[in-house]
């Protein structure tokens, strides 16, 4: 669902999600990319995405090979268990990383994990509900006014 925009962050367009529970705002210069596949994969699997990319960034012929100014990556919260511990059980926390709680009004308390190998992305933010993990990558200008928005609801 789509709100409406004009500046600022709290005159941004806002992204709700209602099946996973969760909102933020975006800069209306901001598209959201469509997800062609998700990474089943991998070691986690993703069970659903948003990814927020200036709109000129998504025009270009390697927006797929580019990283967004801001993603969410959902992964369930399988078994429930307290959010640093999963992290852990997850290998999300490697031994050079430091991690440290942080606290968005909407979402609670959550994990800051920086990895100080990787150029970019190399900060996450990882907050839980009762069934999912929420990881945040608030790569672009706006990121951190994303970050701030970003809202959990019961889903």
């Amino acid at each position: 669902m789509l709100g409406s925009a004009n500046e600022g962050p709290e005159k941004w367009l806002v992204y709700t999600d209602t099946a996973y529970g969760f909102s933020v705002r975006y800069p209306d210069t901001y598209v959201i990319l469509p997800e062609p596949t998700l990474l089943s994969a991998t070691r986690l699997a993703v069970v659903h995405r948003a990814r927020f990319q200036d709109q000129q960034r998504a025009l270009g012929q390697f927006v797929d090979r580019e990283p967004a100014r801001f993603a969410i990556d959902l992964f369930k919260l399988d078994p429930p268990a307290g959010l640093r511990e999963w992290l852990h059980s997850a290998g999300l926390i490697l031994p050079r990383a430091t991690a440290e709680q942080v606290n968005i009004d909407g979402a609670g308390h959550g994990w800051r994990v920086r990895l100080p190998l990787m150029m970019a992305p190399n900060e996450f933010y990882f907050f839980a509900s009762e069934k999912y993990v929420y990881k945040l990558t608030p790569l672009g200008p706006h990121g951190q006014e994303m970050l701030s928005s970003f809202e959990l609801f019961d889903e």
